[in-house]
């Protein structure tokens, strides 16, 4: 079963947001619902969502300061802007921020239907760099803990015990390399990929795969043999992919 997503709605109307709220439910997607961007930040800073469905003219978004800002309180998070009262001058400012979709209320079902569901299946390359980083962090803290508890024993022969610890340690490392291995590249060459996914995090995908392929390969040579300097070489590397993520 997948993962419902998250939705943040930030509107003034009630009767609107309301409208909204319970069409998101129709697609299965959890949501919170604020009056404000001063709520919709406060949400954004304490909370983790897909995607933020704001009212173009609300408080604290007079001239798009939320969405504006959005880079900073999400990074990579898309944006779907409504409004009421559409002008040429408001879509030109929305084409050249984090927005995927603008929307003139009253909303027609069909397309908001259609465009959350885009939106949500959207494969970013920023949210999911930052995913990788911490799961990278905790194969990291798994080495290090390796290397401690066996840095007496690892070069001679383990007892029973130390021997299958170091086997599982080995196999939750080694798993969650390969699985962001194979993520990345479909990211990668994934068609659905947004064409307006930056430079910077194309290059950071490419040197992310090369690093996780070397990195796989030397737990593949090093498995039946470890000893106490092979662990502190891949912990390091795994500091390097640590450092292309930054």
């Amino acid at each position: 079963m997948s993962e419902r997503k998250r939705v943040l709605v930030a509107d003034d109307d009630g009767p609107h947001r309301r409208i909204i709220a319970r069409m998101l439910q129709r697609i299965d997607c959890d949501h919170i619902a604020v009056s404000d961007a001063y709520e919709a930040e406060q949400q954004l800073q304490e909370g983790s969502f897909d995607l933020l469905i704001a009212d173009v003219k609300m408080p604290g978004n007079e001239n798009l300061e939320l969405i504006r800002r959005l880079s900073l309180l999400a990074e990579g998070m898309p944006a779907i802007l409504m409004t009421g009262f559409p002008s040429l001058r408001t879509a030109i400012h929305a084409v050249q921020l984090p927005v995927i979709a603008y929307l003139v209320k009253p909303i027609d079902p069909t397309e908001f239907n259609a465009t959350v569901q885009k939106a949500l299946g959207r494969k970013n390359p920023r949210h999911f760099l930052r995913e990788a980083r911490e799961r990278l962090a905790v194969s990291r803290d798994e080495l290090q803990r390796m290397e401690t508890q066996f840095s007496v024993s690892l070069d001679r022969a383990l007892e029973a015990p130390l021997a299958t610890a170091r086997d599982l340690s080995f196999h939750n490392v080694s798993n969650a390399l390969r699985e962001l291995l194979l993520l990345t590249e479909s990211l990668v060459e994934s068609p659905e990929r947004d064409s307006g996914d930056n430079n910077d995090s194309s290059q950071q995908l490419a040197s992310l795969i090369g690093l996780l392929r070397e990195t796989v390969a030397v737990l593949e040579s090093t498995r039946h043999s470890f000893k106490s300097r092979d662990l502190a070489a891949l912990r390091n590397r795994l500091e390097q992919i640590l450092r292309v993520l930054d």
